[in-house]
């Protein structure tokens, strides 16, 4: 193989490329850490509303804890309230069931006096006819004896009337209580009681929609919290892999500067039995031919690292170079380290 010297100004010329891309490549670096110093920002800044949040959530699920109590405290109350007026009322009732007794009790009393009276006015009348009786002896005292009769009768019929129409007016008066009480007291279950309960509850569904509908906004916020923070963290980690590829591109420049330096003063055109290993990936190739040397830094490399070919001469006669020289010498390629390195997806 013919051996190749490179002029001064080329080696000038590869150093101050490789000075380019190392200067390239730390600016990168400094941006990706500037950029992952915001994401490490924004993600504390991100994990403290998320604490907040939370924080929030608890203190307001203690607050419709407290008012669940507080509403079961209010329906003890108000069931309390419906049992002291059901006891008011049952009281009432055997009040007026007492006070029917004892009008029942008066009307049997005056009933027996009347029967004793009627017994007595029976007695007497049968008495009268067992004594003589002394018949008047003229018209006018046989008339007067038939009216004082007749009036004593009227006197009776009236009293007896009395006394019946005293007894149906105690009985409908205490059937009328009676039925009043029994109306105030189906008044009372089927309106007030029941409505202050059917309000009770609709306040309490009203309440607890509300607590269901907060807790569910509060759900699908902290839901979103945690695809966020997943967000951030692949995204963290992405930064910090390529931040890491960027210090190995960097540190890999510098080597690759400091070998073109430390070879400014020896000849540059390696010869293949004087190389153990290839320069680019380091591989054994002292036992294989399938190796050469780098038309334009004349390092050895072996058949996998020196597939890159560029036009050169006035004859355009193709040379193969490594990936490095491809690199400076083909300006419109891709960087080599964008294939070395990449940065996860």
């Amino acid at each position: 193989m013919v051996e190749q010297e490179e002029s001064p100004s080329s080696s000038n010329d590869l150093q101050l490329e490789l000075k380019e891309k190392l200067e390239a490549a730390k600016q990168l670096t400094d941006r990706y850490e500037k950029m992952l110093q915001e994401e490490r920002t924004y993600r504390q800044e991100l994990e403290r509303v998320f604490e907040k949040k939370s924080k929030e959530a608890e203190t307001s699920t203690f607050q419709l804890n407290e008012q669940i109590q507080s509403l079961e405290r209010l329906l003890d109350n108000l069931s309390a309230k419906f049992n002291n007026e059901m006891k008011i009322v049952e009281e009432k009732f055997d009040e007026l069931l007492s006070i029917n007794q004892s009008r029942l009790d008066d009307f049997n009393t005056v009933n027996e006096k009347y029967q004793k009276l009627l017994g007595l006015y029976r007695k007497n009348a049968s008495n009268m006819r067992e004594d003589n009786i002394s018949l008047p002896q003229t018209v006018d005292e046989l008339q007067f004896e038939c009216l004082k009769l007749r009036e004593e009768i009227i006197e009776t019929r009236s009293a007896k009337e009395h006394i019946e129409e005293e007894k149906a007016s105690a009985v409908a008066a205490l059937n009328s209580e009676l039925e009043q009480a029994r109306a105030m007291s189906g008044r009372m279950m089927r309106t007030q009681e029941n409505e202050e309960l059917r309000q009770t509850i609709c306040d309490l569904e009203k309440r607890l929609s509300e607590s269901q509908a907060e807790a569910g906004a509060m759900a699908k916020s902290l839901e979103e919290f945690r695809q966020r923070c997943s967000q951030l963290q692949v995204e963290l980690d992405n930064s910090e892999a390529v931040q890491k590829d960027f210090v190995r591109l960097s540190q890999n420049l510098q080597i690759q500067l400091e070998k073109i330096r430390s070879t400014e003063q020896e000849v540059r055109w390696q010869f293949a039995e004087d190389v153990a290993k290839c320069n680019s990936c380091e591989a054994d190739i002292r036992r294989t031919t399938q190796k050469g040397n780098c038309l334009h830094c004349g390092k050895v490399f072996c058949t996998n690292c020196i597939k890159q070919q560029i036009s050169t001469g006035p004859n355009n006669r193709i040379a193969k170079v490594c990936s490095v020289c491809h690199t400076l010498l083909n300006r419109n390629s891709a960087p080599f380290f964008s294939k070395t390195f990449t940065s996860p997806s």
